[in-house]
Formats: structure tokens, C-alpha cells, sequence
């Protein structure tokens, strides 16, 4: 394989270090709409199982990456290894693709809030006030989405569930359990009913909020509202805020992990491209220009 054939494979993976926090998502809704769309499109999903790759036969399809010349083992061969190396990613199912879209709308609403939230500009530490904003927006986000819901004679979500489904993101978000709170809103009005969809966005807003919140802060907001039926007021909410040094720490943690989604689509989308043009392998053209 020449050189100028290896220049033309895709990178699968981003360095932290090269993407600027605005390249996550430029618009406030974009994610949103994109996990919408996702919803829209179900019914048209390409079948593109995981074992598709496997099911090629390779004298037959990777014959065709050959050169002209000569005969290139395995091991020297980068279009063989990329395919080996993209085949063994797991393709993503819809609740995959909303949890990842929530670990990125997450950091991408702190940093909203730290560029244009009022309250993040008042006086104090900017990480507390970031989280003290980021707590107004949910509690408002929980109340009114409540208040839609009841007027449409709807069963509220489930809160317990849906903190627990937040806070298991942290973890991980290769989960098999189905998302509770994804599938609560996919009732046949999500992408179809502007009301439902303005509802689906403060649900969403919730569920973030629930994920961006440090572990001992989140654990007494659920206290609390086991308690009182209620969420905490404000002025004892900050008091559960960690130190300045704990939240810079938290801020971190959490780019961290929206940058491990923002690569785990990549990559899954590269594999899905792979699954997609190994079918027209034989039909004239090359693998590459597929």
C-alpha cells in the first residue's frame, strides 16, 4: 500500500487537545434535535449488524485493496488493519446515541452558563455560581415540565428513575438497560408535536443536570425531595456545593467524558460508513473510493 493510499484513511479518534470547546456543538439545540432526528428515523435504520464485516469473505472483498504489484501481508497492509481494527466497534443503538448526546450537552451547557448565565456573573466563585445557575435552570426546567405534562392528563416521569439513569451515565453509557427516560418520552408525539417536543427539551434539560451534578450535591437534592416532595430551595442547595477545587475538578471530569463521546460517535460512524460501502465491494469501484 503506498503512502498516498494511507493519507486517505479517516482518523477515528479526536485528541482533547484539538477540539475547541465550541467544535462540540454551536448551536443550543443542535444535540437536542439531533437525538430527535434519531427518533424520526427509526423506521428507515439500516440493517447493519455487527457481525456484517465478518460476514464478507476477504479473498473476495479485500482482494480489491491489493496492488497492481506485488502482494502486501496483513501486517503491512493499513487498509486491512483499519478494516480489522473499525470491525471490531460496536454499532450504536438509539439509547446509546442518547446517552452520548446527553455526557456532550452537558459540559456544552456549563459553558454556556459560564459565558452568558446572569447569575454565573454575580459576585462568589465561578464554579460555584455555574452550578448555582446550572440548578435554576433545572429546577425551573422540572417545575414547568411537570405543569405540561399534568395539563395534558399525562403520568409524570418518574423522578427516582430518571436520577438514577442520570447517574449511571457517569459511569458508563454502553449500557443494555434501556434508556427509562427515552423511552418515557417516546410516547408518538416526540418529532411530531411542537408541545411534546418543548417538553421533551425541559425533560432533557433535567436529565443533564441530574448527570452534571457532584455526587454528594445530587445525593441531597434526591434526599430532599424524598422528604419534603419537593426540590430544595436555592439558598440550601449551595450549601451541599463542594469546595472551589472539588468543582474545577468535576468541570474537568466531565469534559473529559463528553470528549470519550464526542470519539465514540466518530468512531461508530466510521464503522457504520464501513458497513454501508462493503456492500458495493465488486460492483466497479474500488474500497477506497467507496
Amino acid at each position: 500500500m503506498s503512502a498516498k493510499s494511507d493519507d486517505l484513511l479517516p482518523s477515528d479518534e479526536l485528541d482533547p487537545e484539538d477540539i475547541d470547546d465550541n467544535d462540540i456543538i454551536d448551536d443550543d439545540d443542535l444535540l437536542f434535535e439531533a437525538v430527535e432526528a434519531l427518533k424520526d428515523g427509526e423506521d428507515e435504520e439500516l440493517d447493519t449488524d455487527d457481525d456484517d464485516l465478518d460476514k464478507v469473505d476477504p479473498e473476495v472483498s479485500l482482494d480489491i485493496l491489493a496492488p497492481a504489484r506485488g502482494v502486501v501481508e496483513l501486517g503491512d497492509d493499513p487498509v486491512r488493519l483499519y478494516l480489522k481494527d473499525i470491525g471490531s466497534i460496536e454499532l450504536l443503538d438509539v439509547n446509546h446515541e442518547f446517552w452520548l448526546a446527553a455526557r456532550m450537552d452537558a459540559i456544552r451547557r456549563l459553558d454556556v452558563i459560564t459565558r452568558q448565565h446572569p447569575t454565573a456573573s454575580r459576585g462568589g466563585s465561578p464554579q460555584n455560581q455555574v452550578f448555582r445557575a446550572l440548578y435554576e435552570e433545572f429546577a425551573t426546567a422540572w417545575k414547568r415540565a411537570r405543569e405540561d405534562i399534568i395539563r395534558l392528563k399525562y403520568e409524570c416521569p418518574d423522578f427516582l428513575l430518571t436520577y438514577a439513569e442520570a447517574r449511571r451515565l457517569r459511569q458508563t453509557w454502553q449500557s443494555e438497560e434501556p434508556s427509562y427516560l427515552r423511552t418515557y418520552l417516546d410516547n408518538g408525539l416526540w418529532g411530531r408535536d411542537p408541545f411534546w417536543n418543548e417538553i421533551a427539551k425541559k425533560a432533557f434539560l433535567v436529565f443533564i443536570s441530574l448527570y452534571a451534578l457532584p455526587d454528594e450535591t445530587a445525593e441531597y437534592v434526591l434526599a430532599y425531595l424524598q422528604k419534603n416532595s419537593k426540590l430544595p430551595p436555592e439558598s440550601s442547595f449551595v450549601r451541599y456545593l463542594p469546595p472551589d477545587d472539588e468543582l474545577r475538578l468535576e468541570i474537568s471530569k466531565l469534559r473529559r467524558l463528553a470528549y470519550e463521546a464526542h470519539n465514540a460517535i466518530i468512531r461508530a460512524n466510521l464503522r457504520l460508513v464501513v458497513s454501508v460501502a462493503k456492500r458495493y465491494i465488486g460492483r466497479g469501484s474500488s474500497f477506497l473510493d467507496l
